[in-house]
């Protein structure tokens, strides 16, 4: 078993969302609660609800657990299936963000009550990116998701475009979708904004929405023609998906995360009921 995200609800009931394997999942069954039987999958994204005391709402999904199938009958192996995030929305559905069995990124979208969404994409799921590659090597990591006022869905990814020369590029990939799950064909083109940069770090950039529907994103990058160094990067996207060119330098924010470093990673972001920025990562100096 391993975890992913947790969130609160605004009643103090708890979310906790991850992978679990059927047989690690059975034998904690065993352990805390013989009586109960919970069907499962031999690979899922699951999700369990806790009380605001610690205890399980048995109330959500089946005694307290939801579980998602993410193992694509057609997959060769599940190695690659993980949930990488997952978002609370105003509705109090639940949506979450990882990679199945085909290493497809994929979301799944929650009732309240932990029945899957069937009114969400088809039958529940969205698929945001397929492999790229006959060998399937090149495919989006996903990042993380959030969600607006409007319920809408941003998710991001990061990924790595070589040409044959060998030259490489890293890719921040972000996709929005309508609150039926479909994707947004008022952000960016057909629901998908991509921002291509020198070079990188590994991981994807993290993402938060504005009170105003804008999306803010940060990472670590090397800004072409702006730094030698690879930096902490904060960028905002308007609503239509566009740069926000009224932020920071034309939409752009570089920064170092202390002076005299030239080595800085940037590994997540959230913002306050302000919409100020509060980043948070490591810095090296070589």
């Amino acid at each position: 078993n391993q975890a992913a995200a947790v969130e609160a609800r605004p009643d103090g009931r708890i979310v906790i969302g991850g992978n679990v394997n059927h047989a690690t999942l059975a034998d904690i069954e065993q352990f805390y609660d013989p009586d109960v039987e919970i069907p499962v999958h031999r690979q899922s994204f699951t999700v369990v609800q806790l009380l605001a005391d610690g205890r399980r709402d048995r109330a959500f999904g089946v005694n307290g657990v939801a579980s998602i199938k993410s193992v694509s009958p057609r997959a060769t192996t599940d190695s690659e299936t993980r949930l990488a995030d997952m978002a609370l929305l105003r509705s109090g559905k639940i949506v979450l963000l990882g990679v199945d069995g085909r290493r497809r990124v994929v979301a799944f979208r929650l009732t309240k009550q932990g029945k899957l969404d069937r009114s969400f994409g088809r039958h529940g799921m969205t698929v945001l990116w397929r492999k790229e590659s006959k060998t399937g090597d090149t495919f989006a990591d996903p990042g993380y998701v959030v969600s607006d006022a409007k319920d809408r869905v941003v998710v991001s990814a990061r990924r790595e475009v070589c040409r044959r020369s060998g030259r490489c590029r890293a890719q921040w990939r972000y996709r929005r979708l309508a609150p039926d799950g479909r994707p947004d064909g008022a952000f960016g083109r057909s629901g998908q904004v991509v921002r291509t940069w020198a070079t990188a770090g590994i991981d994807p950039p993290s993402i938060a929405s504005d009170s105003n529907g804008r999306v803010l994103s940060a990472g670590s990058a090397r800004i072409t023609g702006r730094a030698e160094a690879l930096n902490g990067v904060v960028l905002r996207l308007a609503e239509n998906g566009a740069l926000d060119r009224t932020y920071g330098d034309a939409g752009l924010r570089a920064l170092k995360l202390a002076a005299g470093d030239n080595l800085n990673s940037v590994t997540t972001m959230t913002r306050d009921s302000a919409d100020r920025v509060v980043i948070a990562g490591s810095s090296c100096s070589v």
